[in-house]
């Protein structure tokens, strides 16, 4: 049980820093568009 949930864990981080660098590609573009 405790592996389960670390590799949940480390899944859920994975999941977390690719969503936020595509909000962050995404927020970049919107500033190019702007520009």
């Amino acid at each position: 049980m405790p592996c389960d949930l670390v590799k949940f864990a480390e899944m859920d981080a994975g999941f977390k820093s690719v969503l936020f660098q595509l909000i962050e590609m995404g927020s970049s573009e919107a500033d190019r568009r702007l520009k």
